[in-house]
């Protein structure tokens, strides 16, 4: 039935926020976590912990998510309403963000407003990845189109990989590759300019 669907629904994602430790750094049991959250009204409903309840450097700890350098929180806003009483709260008929591929995220912002979408704010778009790790691709970057930062960019999420190279043991010998290491990034781009990996996940309004 219905109902059961959206119980799966739900208890699936609270799931996965409790075994990410998200009760525990709210300071709530897990019964004080899980209790206020209301049945989604629809199965494609997708569970946000409001950053007023963690805050966004909290979220990308719990998730190993590593914020760039100078990533100044106290200098992004929200561009998009969100329920300022609701501990966690539900948004619906998530969109990956592909058919804004390449587009600068100004444009994105008028073309997602006009086709009646939301785009996802940044605790938004880490509850994307909290969900879904799988989402972000590494040729495809997330913009989260309804933050903005103070200078003119918005912040997005990618995975970026680097080469770390063996110290050579012996003078003449050549450095070897030790090991490739792979990050989940919270960074920054300026709003005017598009990339053709990256694009804005959004929901219904």
């Amino acid at each position: 039935s219905d109902s059961q669907e959206l119980s799966a629904t739900m208890r699936k994602q609270l799931q996965r926020l409790i075994d990410l430790r998200f009760h525990e750094a709210a300071g709530m049991t897990m019964k004080e976590f899980v209790d206020p959250v209301p049945l989604p009204e629809a199965v494609d409903a997708t569970l946000i912990v409001n950053e007023s309840l963690i805050g966004i450097a909290k979220q990308c700890e719990l998730l190993g998510i590593k914020m760039h350098p100078g990533f100044d929180l106290t200098e992004l806003s929200n561009l998009e309403e969100v329920p300022a009483d609701a501990k966690l709260y539900w948004r619906y008929g998530l969109d990956n963000g592909k058919v804004t591929r390449g587009m600068p995220v100004i444009e994105t912002r008028r073309a997602l407003k006009q086709n009646g979408r939301r785009p996802v704010t940044t605790a938004e778009v880490l509850a994307l990845y909290a969900q879904n790790p799988g989402i972000l691709e590494k040729k495809f970057s997330l913009d989260a189109a309804g933050s903005q930062y103070s200078d003119n960019r918005s912040p997005h999420l990618c995975r970026r990989s680097y080469v770390i190279y063996s110290q050579p043991k012996k003078e003449g010998e050549e450095e070897k590759i030790e090991k490739v290491v792979e990050e989940v990034e919270l960074a920054m781009a300026y709003v005017n300019r598009g990339h053709p990996d990256w694009g804005s996940p959004s929901f219904r309004k």
